[in-house]
């Protein structure tokens, strides 16, 4: 027997487990329907979980861009199936996700969406629990670099720093 065919055989037994252990990990994210978005990073399933999602932080609705960053993910995210991965919660009692939509056959993220169109920041305070850091600062320094959606406003303000001052 050729020496060759064991190595065939385990490297397409590791090809054929790396692809089961990826269909799984997205299989046991739960289906929700958000019902409704408060600003660029809030939304309530329509069984009244509130959602925070992790790793961004969108302008207040009382600031400027705030309720573009709202209108913004309202229009990711309605009516579409939504898959959401919960991280932990907040001092509020909200749940802290991540949510993903299904966007031509592939699984996104809606914070790395939400961060590729200039809509909220890479909020870097949390970015330890952010299992999808890399990817949301990514689309921040793109966007910030071109100038991208509330980055074309010279004096826009972290949402943080907007809170502090109020």
């Amino acid at each position: 027997m050729d020496k060759r065919y064991p190595l065939l055989i385990i490297a397409l037994s590791a090809i054929i487990l790396v692809g089961i252990k990826a269909q799984s990990t997205d299989d046991k994210r739960e289906k929700v329907k958000i019902d409704r978005c408060h600003d660029g990073d809030t939304c309530t399933t329509d069984k009244g979980e509130k959602i925070r999602l992790a790793c961004i932080d969108a302008p207040e609705l009382k600031q400027p861009f705030g309720k573009a960053s709202r209108d913004h993910l309202r229009e990711i995210i309605t009516d579409r199936p939504v898959k959401i991965d919960r991280i932990n919660t907040d001092r509020f009692g909200r749940t802290i996700a991540i949510l993903y939509i299904n966007n031509g056959g592939k699984w996104q993220a809606v914070q790395s969406l939400q961060s590729k169109a200039g809509t909220v920041w890479a909020f870097d305070r949390f970015k330890r629990n952010c299992p999808i850091w890399n990817s949301i600062n990514r689309e921040f320094q793109i966007a910030q670099s071109k100038k991208i959606g509330l980055f074309a406003d010279g004096q826009a303000i972290e949402p943080w720093t907007w809170r502090q001052n109020r």
